[in-house]
Formats: C-alpha cells, sequence, structure tokens
C-alpha cells in the first residue's frame, strides 16, 4: 500500500495550488 508522503504533496502542489491551500492552509496564510 502506499502512503502519503511530503513527496505527495509538493507534487500536488505543482500541479494544482488549489489542494495545496486546501491541505495546509496555515503555510499560505502565514509566510515564512
Amino acid at each position: 500500500m502506499h502512503y502519503v508522503d511530503a513527496s505527495d504533496f509538493s507534487k500536488a502542489e505543482s500541479v494544482t495550488p488549489t489542494i495545496g491551500v486546501l491541505v495546509h492552509p496555515f503555510e499560505y496564510l502565514e509566510p515564512e
């Protein structure tokens, strides 16, 4: 079975940034 890891999230963000916002919105609301 495949487990979701950080690389999957970064790949998803590169294709559809909206998914990244839904997955971890705080990174976008609080700029580093």
